[in-house]
């Protein structure tokens, strides 16, 4: 819900981050048919200090606005003919190209705010790299 109470709350506690694994059953295709609360939060989180982590195994399952609204997508090897489209529709064909040969446990990373693309080693950065909004 966007309304003041609700913005006064998130600021209170200097941004919220709601983390949401399996994101393909709850932001499925159609985003239409998901419940107001998801809707919102994907169309209006960020602008009320509401980050967003979520994580899915079936990317080509997702609706798009998750992609179009994320600051950050992460993939690891993707092989799947739907999962490669999906990404290329995300960030492009490099972004595609690197997903499909990336050795086990490495990582590409697109930075949308300049839309750099970051290939990362088996080092678990992955771990540590969500934050609140407002944090350091």
């Amino acid at each position: 819900v966007h309304d003041g109470k609700t913005v006064a709350l998130a600021e209170g506690f200097g941004g919220v981050c709601v983390e949401c694994f399996e994101l393909d059953i709850y932001a499925p295709n159609h985003l239409g048919a998901t419940n107001d609360a998801w809707k919102n939060a994907f169309l209006r989180g960020r602008h009320v200090g509401c980050s967003l982590l979520v994580a899915t195994q079936r990317p080509q399952l997702v609706d798009r606005i998750a992609t179009s609204q994320a600051g950050r997508i992460i993939t690891f090897a993707m092989f799947e003919p739907a999962e490669l489209k999906y990404l290329e529709g995300a960030g492009g064909q490099r972004f595609r190209e690197l997903a499909q040969k990336l050795p086990r446990y490495h990582s590409a990373w697109l930075h949308k705010d300049d839309w750099r693309i970051e290939h990362r080693g088996a080092d678990y950065q992955i771990l540590h790299s969500w934050h609140g909004y407002g944090s350091p």
